[in-house]
């Protein structure tokens, strides 16, 4: 049996740009299977899947050296409902 995929929230801060060129730019990355712009104290959640921890860690890596890229918090997702 092959492992489950790493499920992750990632919430960024970001600098005021549209959120369309912060979507843009994601499209690059196929592990980021959806992203919401919202209000508070984040900016940008992101919902990904990855192989591994590694990948998910990598992942965010590059997501930070992106230029509106203030900060990044990550939970990894345990379980859901409904599954």
């Amino acid at each position: 049996m092959a492992p489950s995929p790493v499920r992750a929230l990632v919430m960024i801060r970001a600098i005021s740009i549209p959120f369309e060129e912060v979507f843009n730019s994601l499209k690059k990355y196929p592990a980021v299977k959806q992203a919401w712009g919202v209000t508070g104290d984040i900016d940008i959640i992101l919902f990904v899947e990855t192989k591994d921890t590694r990948e998910l860690f990598d992942l965010v890596k590059k997501i930070r050296e992106e230029p509106w890229c203030m900060s990044t918090k990550t939970s990894i997702i345990l379980s859901s409902y409904p599954e």
